[in-house]
Parts: structure tokens; C-alpha cells; sequence
């Protein structure tokens, strides 16, 4: 088999982080004096060891904490980009996503 090398621009990413395991506590109040430029630098940890940098502008993750409260249950889910040889995460993005109903 042959290897025909691709170029690309970047490597986007998606990734779950279910809302009962994020740290609320570090997203400010709104209306908090600052809170709007605040930027909020995480680490998330996977394969036991591995990491990711991420840093995020603090309305957004108060967006979410506002759709979390309509329905419990869901997941946050970060679209970015890799960069720094996959070591961190660049242009994040930021949704909450509700638990699907149960089909009955």
C-alpha cells in the first residue's frame, strides 16, 4: 500500500466533557467587574496522563452555565483547533448539549 502525504491547514477537534465533571466554580458571576475579558486557562486530561491546554473566554462558559441550568444532565462540547503539536487548543468554541430524552 502506498502513503500519498495530504497537506492541511489544521486539525480541528471536538471534544465531550461531561457537565458534572467541569470545575463551575472558577466561571465568574456575570456582571462581575472584568468577567466580560476574563480568560479562563484549563488543562484537560485524558488516556491517564496526556493533556490538552485550553483557554477560554469567560462569557462563554457563562452562556453555557445559563443553558445548563434549563436542563441538567448534558455535556459541554469545545470545537477548536490543535496546535502547538497537539498540546494545546486554539479559537475555542463552547455549547452546552442537553441530554436526549428517553424514548419510551
Amino acid at each position: 500500500m502506498s502513503k500519498n502525504l495530504v497537506p492541511i491547514k489544521a486539525v480541528k477537534v471536538t471534544i465531550a466533557i461531561p457537565e458534572d465533571a467541569f470545575p463551575w466554580k472558577i466561571v465568574p458571576a456575570p456582571g462581575t467587574p472584568g468577567s466580560k475579558s476574563q480568560m479562563i486557562d484549563l488543562t484537560l486530561s485524558y488516556d491517564e496522563g496526556s493533556t490538552i491546554s485550553a483557554t477560554i473566554k469567560a462569557p462563554n462558559l457563562q452562556r453555557v452555565l445559563a443553558a445548563k441550568q434549563l436542563a441538567s444532565g448534558g455535556y459541554l462540547v469545545f470545537q477548536g483547533r490543535l496546535a502547538d503539536g497537539g498540546r494545546s487548543m486554539m479559537d475555542i468554541g463552547v455549547v452546552y448539549q442537553p441530554p436526549r430524552p428517553s424514548a419510551e
